[in-house]
């Protein structure tokens, strides 16, 4: 597992005791703290997966971001997150709060490159729904729809 780095983006009020707790395990982490949003895309695209912890999101937009970047994202099944990850098929899903089930999906993810990169190529697929092309065509279906029933 040398080959695993940790890369931080964020910062809080836990940032120490993360940095102490993960430093100890591993060498190679990185806390980045504030990232300016225009660098964020270049950081996903140079990483095999995302990992969010909150059980709060309300849309999930990282996620959505992550799968633009061509990876998976493994997050708790809580929130909004579950909108956007289909557990198994381009992303996974643990039980919030319980660690067993959090490092096992983490293990599934670096020791099956296979699936890492399936998982990515579906994510990027589960984001073409929002693209501007569809935001147009679904737009412009819309107002043909409303002028058709009010001529």
């Amino acid at each position: 597992m040398e080959n695993i780095a940790i890369i931080i983006v964020g910062d809080g009020p836990m940032r120490d005791e993360i940095s102490n707790r993960l430093t100890k395990l591993k060498q190679n982490v990185y806390l980045l703290g504030r990232v300016p949003p225009e660098n964020i895309p270049n950081i996903l695209k140079n990483s095999d997966f995302h990992v969010t912890a909150s059980e709060k999101e309300t849309r999930g937009l990282t996620v959505l971001e992550a799968f633009a970047a061509g990876i998976p994202v493994v997050a708790p099944q809580a929130g909004g997150v579950v909108e956007n990850i289909q557990d198994g098929w381009n992303g996974l899903l643990f039980t919030p709060r319980n660690q067993e089930n959090f490092c096992e999906k983490l293990k599934l993810l670096i020791e099956d490159n296979n699936l890492r990169i399936q998982m990515g190529i579906n994510a990027q697929e589960s984001v073409v729904k929002y693209s501007w092309d569809n935001a147009v065509t679904n737009l412009v279906k819309i107002w043909q729809e409303q002028i058709t029933q009010i001529f």
